[in-house]
């Protein structure tokens, strides 16, 4: 092989070199994209009577979401049965201050539930098929965790 025959090789294989690495990028940014894109919210925020909750937990998507935006929400609520701890996400969860004033209600609560409360005392009571639990509890500066499980 002359000189000018094993340039033009190399040449070759450098192009179809770079190609395939170009290949590789377009290949590759719309799958990162679209894995990155498993970071965006599913659930979001909701209101009820002035009061903010975040609400979910079912499948992976919603799970990783929930431990993400665990911080900043003053009372977490997890709902599960049995001995296995099956998740539950039908609850019905009523929220009543020291007075005893009703300031949250929510049907078909959990398996994660959220909720941003002022600071305070409450009793939280939660039923799943038709048999109630309820726990008592300070929200103050840290956040607290409530487990029911029937």
């Amino acid at each position: 092989m002359n000189s000018q025959n094993l340039r033009f090789a190399q040449f070759r294989v450098a192009v179809l070199a770079s190609a395939l690495m170009l290949g590789c990028a377009f290949v590759a940014v719309p799958v990162f994209a679209a894995s990155a894109g498993g970071n965006q919210d599913v659930l979001s925020a909701q209101s009820v009577g002035g009061v903010s909750y975040l609400n979910g937990g079912i499948g992976e998507a919603e799970q990783a979401q929930m431990r993400r935006d665990v911080h900043g929400w003053p009372l977490h609520m997890t709902f599960s049965e049995g001995k296995a701890g099956a998740f539950v996400a039908d609850a019905q969860v009523t929220i009543t201050d020291k007075a005893g004033k009703t300031v949250f209600t929510l049907s078909g609560a959990g398996p994660l539930t959220y909720v941003k409360l002022s600071p305070g005392n409450y009793h939280v009571v939660a039923t799943h098929n038709g048999k109630s639990l309820s726990r008592r509890v300070h929200v103050g500066r840290k956040s607290e965790n409530l487990y029911f499980r029937w």
